[in-house]
Order: structure tokens, then C-alpha cells, then sequence
């Protein structure tokens, strides 16, 4: 299992945990307004897929309610030909969906590959901010790339050396 599946099945099951007694606390109080999260400002960076970014997204009552992290996609051959971000509910598994996905084909708004930031991120497909409105979870992430550097590659086009986002996340 490579090390970014491990930290997040790690993750999740201290996040199950959590969630679990955090569930049956709610349902013995009666409390069924515990699905609002904390609002989350934070930075993603990606220079290496050795390096693991995720981060926890807390609902108003201090449980864990999703887990905000950047993979790598890879091609055939392993290299890393794109960076998604992704958004999975806290007890998920490692084959949950991307919730980030709005169940669209082609290039989305969690989507970042090095060749559409080779003319700079202002002139990428979607500019530098993008915003993904999720209403059934009752979130808005606010996503705006503040660096993104590629380097050319002859037989890939382009790789992409380090992505920097600042993201926010807040109920709608």
C-alpha cells in the first residue's frame, strides 16, 4: 500500500472512531444539527508524492466530518501527470469517491495538470480561483492557486514542480 493510502486509512479510522461516539452522543441528546463544519482556511502545497497533504474538516461540534487531502494521478508508467483534490467523508474508504466531482467527465475544478499551467495560472482552464459549490453536503470551497511552477518535458509535455493553494472551506 503506498504511504498516502496508509496516512489516510490511518486518518479515517481515527476519524471513525470520532465520529462514532460522536453519533451515538447526538442521537442519546436528540442534537440533529451537528452536519454544519467548522469554516477552514488553510494552504495545500505539492512539490514531491512523497509528501502527503491532508487535513481534517471539523463539523461545529469538534467531530471529524470530511478529510481534505491532494493525490497524484499517475499515467502508466507512474509519473505524476496530474494533482486532484480530494474530499471524502470522514469514515470513508479508499474507494470512496472524490465528493469534489460533480459526476462530470474531463477537466473539473479539482483538477490541476501541469499543461494547463504553462502559460501561468491566470490563463489555466478555469483562472486562478475556482470554486466548487457542494449542495448536498451544504459546502463551498474556495480554491485559488497562488503557485503554480511546470517544467517541459519532452515526452509528457510538461511536470508540474510545485502547486500552492489556498483553500477555504465554509457551509453555504
Amino acid at each position: 500500500m503506498k504511504a498516502a493510502s496508509l496516512f489516510l486509512v490511518a486518518l479515517a479510522l481515527v476519524a471513525t472512531c470520532c465520529v462514532a461516539q460522536d453519533a451515538v452522543k447526538r442521537r442519546a441528546s436528540g442534537d440533529q444539527t451537528a452536519q454544519r463544519v467548522l469554516p477552514l482556511r488553510t494552504t495545500a502545497t505539492f512539490t514531491d508524492e512523497k509528501q502527503n497533504w491532508a487535513i481534517p474538516i471539523r463539523k461545529t461540534d469538534g467531530s471529524f466530518a470530511y478529510i481534505l487531502s491532494l493525490e497524484p494521478q499517475h499515467d502508466k508508467q507512474g509519473d505524476v501527470v496530474a494533482v486532484e483534490l480530494w474530499l471524502r467523508g470522514a469514515v470513508a474508504s479508499g474507494s470512496d469517491p472524490n465528493m469534489l466531482r460533480l459526476g462530470l467527465h474531463g477537466l473539473q475544478a479539482c483538477d490541476f495538470v501541469p499543461s494547463d499551467f504553462a502559460h501561468g495560472a491566470k490563463n489555466s482552464a478555469f483562472g486562478e480561483n475556482r470554486t466548487v459549490i457542494l449542495k448536498h453536503q451544504g459546502l463551498v470551497l474556495r480554491i485559488s492557486v497562488t503557485e503554480a511552477t511546470v517544467s517541459a518535458n519532452s515526452s509528457r509535455g510538461y511536470d508540474l514542480d510545485k502547486l500552492t493553494l489556498q483553500i477555504e472551506v465554509d457551509n453555504l
